[in-house]
């Protein structure tokens, strides 16, 4: 699978060479890892086997009614995250990423103020939590995940 991952990365990081440097070209920017609003771990995520190994199977689920991701992997999706960290973390990255400018907009359509306490169910690393805490002064937060979903969220939640 690292086939669509190289020719995706080589039509979009194309390198300007001036002498003997190289520099990344700006739509190519939000690829790097240390820059802020990075989409590299989603790029990385949704290319690979996790989710085009199952979309490869479709026709499979289709057929039959079952899971293909199951069938492939032998366990279901979250069960497959809990076995391995690396693509946990990734998942987690790729839906803060996707859910990132969600987070003001949702803390400011809501009058969270008047909850004593709010759950995130699923809430991961507490993102969209943290957002709204910060916005609204009073209420506490819980986030409710999979351990290895909830990586980094009391860091988020729980101020020093």
């Amino acid at each position: 699978m690292s086939g669509s991952v190289s020719s995706c990365r080589a039509r979009i990081t194309c390198s300007c060479r001036s002498g003997f440097s190289s520099s990344v070209t700006p739509l190519a920017e939000p690829l790097r890892s240390d820059v802020p609003g990075s989409i590299r771990t989603s790029v990385l995520s949704i290319t690979g086997d996790l989710f085009i190994i199952p979309w490869s199977k479709l026709l499979y689920s289709v057929q039959t009614g079952q899971g293909a991701f199951d069938k492939y992997f032998g366990m279901p999706f979250f069960d497959r995250l809990t076995a391995n960290s690396e693509e946990a973390a990734m998942f987690s990255d790729l839906l803060i990423g996707l859910n990132r400018a969600d987070a003001p907009a949702v803390a400011a359509a809501y009058k969270f103020s008047s909850f004593s306490h709010i759950a995130d169910i699923g809430g991961g690393t507490g993102h969209l939590l943290a957002t709204v805490l910060a916005s609204h002064p009073g209420p506490r937060g819980t986030v409710f995940d999979l351990p290895h979903s909830q990586s980094g969220a009391a860091e988020l939640i729980i101020p020093p």
